[in-house]
């Protein structure tokens, strides 16, 4: 979806990739998201070489970073490194702060995501 975004902002707004600022909210992290085999096959598929950074295999289960794999995107949109912010909070290891389907199922609250446009 983040690539998808900045295509669209260069599309509709003429947004410079370079000039965007992209945060990355808390998410599951790799620590704690598990994932049979169709996940690390769909990243590799997408990212090719650049997804392998953010698979580890952990006995039968893959474990994926998808802050990391949001910040590879992020580059291949053409946003600079240094204009990338994320987190680093795992919403599954955090219980305190943030609700984890993963975690606590249906008996769990909502989160939202945000984008803002600024001035130039």
């Amino acid at each position: 979806i983040v690539e998808k975004t900045v295509r669209e902002m260069v599309r509709r707004y003429g947004s410079r990739p370079e000039r965007l600022q992209a945060a990355l909210g808390p998410c599951i992290g790799q620590c704690c998201f598990e994932s049979d085999g169709d996940v690390p096959a769909a990243m590799r598929e997408a990212l090719g070489k650049d997804a392998e950074a953010y698979l580890e295999k952990r006995g039968p289960k893959w474990h994926v970073d998808l802050e990391g794999l949001n910040r590879q995107w992020l580059l291949r949109a053409g946003l600079p490194p240094e204009r990338i912010e994320a987190s680093g909070l795992c919403t599954a290891c955090r219980r305190d702060l943030f609700w984890s389907h993963r975690k606590l199922g249906e008996a769990r609250g909502v989160q939202c995501g945000a984008i803002m446009a600024g001035g130039k």
